[in-house]
């Protein structure tokens, strides 16, 4: 019987991805993977990862109390201790129930590139490769905008960051345990991961070609393959900068909003006070009148 994974460090964790030999990932907070319980419980904690977000902690509690009506104490502790996940996970996770083809594209262009960075392909090879993925991962990150759109979650810039980078470390190999199980975000290799595999590279040549030629192509090769790491990294931070950007767009216009507030709260306060004034002489002038008539008034008859 499979265990549901539990806490881990911030470490980081190694896998194997599709075309690709270990890529660090570094994980947040909890279990990053759901790795299962037993039999035919796996599907039932599956669908735990497919309901709306909000629904998963009832859900979870709901299955955990049957298994143990079941006798199936272990199997109970485990779908209890399951983690709910952070929004961005979440909608990851939907990527892969409810947008398979657009989860399969990312890995699939993934694995190509990192294929293409093992085997030293040519320049026009490894660019096409890193158009692909960056496509793949746009298609993805709408996907995913649009399901937190679709589910009343807030899809501002932190979080669609934090939906970025997740998908970028899942198109690099990243992460262990069943896709669709996510409870944690995953951060991206940044460029020193992706330039280790540049680095392993294909097998030494033999000596025999190392003609001046095969040399001079060699090292427009490997020249091309940094120049393309170069541009994802460029790509990423070019990203990373528009997110900045939207992330001090929306502040600003926060700011405005809460100025124009403190305006609008000023003015009814500056009416207000009027109204206490207007009302405060009404009861004077109220007092007045009211003194002056007692003086008027006629005096009682003495006996």
């Amino acid at each position: 019987m499979k265990a549901v994974e539990g806490p881990t460090s911030k470490a980081g964790k190694h896998s194997t991805g599709p075309g690709g030999p270990p890529v660090s990932a570094v994980t947040r907070g909890r279990s990053t993977y759901t790795r299962g319980v037993s039999g035919e419980s796996d599907a039932e904690v599956d669908g735990l990862f497919r309901l709306p977000l909000e629904g998963f902690t009832e859900a979870r509690n709901e299955l955990a109390t049957r298994l143990r009506g079941q006798g199936r104490g272990d199997d109970a502790a485990r779908v209890k201790a399951l983690a709910k996940p952070t929004a961005s996970a979440w909608a990851a996770n939907q990527l892969y129930w409810n947008a398979r083809p657009v989860f399969e594209a990312l890995i699939h262009a993934g694995g190509r590139l990192r294929d293409a960075q093992r085997r030293g392909a040519g320049a026009e090879e490894l660019r096409e490769a890193i158009r692909a993925r960056r496509d793949a991962l746009q298609a993805a990150l709408r996907e995913a905008e649009a399901a937190l759109a679709s589910a009343g979650h807030g899809a501002g810039p932190q979080v669609l960051r934090r939906v970025a980078a997740t998908l970028e470390a899942l198109a690099s190999g990243a992460g262990e345990g069943r896709p669709g199980t996510l409870t944690g975000d995953l951060e991206a290799p940044g460029f020193d991961a992706l330039a280790g595999l540049v680095a392993r590279g294909p097998a030494p040549r033999p000596a025999a070609k190392a003609t001046p030629e095969a040399k001079a192509e060699e090292a427009r090769s490997r020249a091309a393959e940094e120049a393309a790491l170069h541009e994802a990294e460029a790509a990423r931070q070019k990203r990373r900068a528009e997110e900045a950007a939207a992330t001090l767009a929306e502040a600003r216009q926060r700011a405005e909003g809460a100025r124009r507030e403190l305006e609008e709260a000023q003015r009814r306060l500056d009416r207000a006070r009027e109204r206490l004034e207007q009302s405060e002489n009404a009861v004077k002038e109220a007092e007045a009148r009211s003194r002056e008539a007692a003086g008027k008034a006629p005096h009682g008859r003495r006996g």
